[in-house]
């Protein structure tokens, strides 16, 4: 282990004899020197990692030493046990309250199932009736809207009304003639009564 570099040559148990051409390639056995190299490094790295930690450590002690520091948690914790405090108060004033709720509650679900139970029927025909009206909705609306595209179109009646100028036009002059017809009847009726023009066969 103290000596210098050597070489060690074993006798080998391969079938195959060795090629004296080619470049072998041994096992390096490690010495002190080497040792000595590696345990360097890693006394290095040793090293700066407890200089980190003395950091860490020094931190976190100026930390935990800060009066302000220690002052604040402590109020925390006080308040934090005042809170609880109160709330264990609070729950145990209203403790009744909370039973007489969750009582209530559970008499409401209860009373809520057997009415549904009860009227499950009733319940069943309205939605059935519910069902058959909006049914009847959906027809309704579908008949509209036909009667509104027939009458746009000037298909119907009300359409050819709304649509057709030759049909209004002639409407308005039948209206006007009638006006006419009216106001000389009502001018004979006025006189000497109506005065009519016929030929009996």
């Amino acid at each position: 282990l103290m000596g210098g570099k050597r070489i060690d040559i074993s006798p080998g148990k391969d079938s195959v004899p060795i090629n004296p051409n080619e470049l072998q390639v041994g096992i390096f056995q490690a010495d002190l020197a080497s040792m000595m190299e590696v345990l360097s490094g890693i006394e290095i790295d040793l090293n700066s990692i407890l200089d980190d930690v003395k950091v860490t450590l020094s931190e976190i002690n100026s930390f935990f030493t800060d009066e302000q520091i220690q002052k604040d948690i402590k109020n925390s914790i006080t308040g934090l046990n005042t809170l609880t405090t109160r709330l264990n108060k609070t729950l145990i004033e209203n403790q009744e309250n909370i039973n007489s709720i969750a009582k209530n509650t559970k008499e409401i679900t209860e009373d809520t199932k057997e009415l549904i139970s009860a009227n499950k029927v009733s319940i069943n025909s309205s939605i059935n009736n519910l069902n058959s009206i909006l049914q009847s909705s959906d027809s309704l609306v579908n008949k509209l809207n036909f009667l509104a595209d027939e009458t746009i179109s000037g298909d119907n009646n009300i359409g050819k009304l709304l649509y057709d100028d030759s049909l209004f036009i002639s409407l308005t002059k039948t209206l006007e003639q009638t006006k006419e017809i009216t106001k000389v009847m009502l001018e004979q009726l006025k006189n000497d009564g109506v005065k009519v023009d016929a030929t009996i066969f």
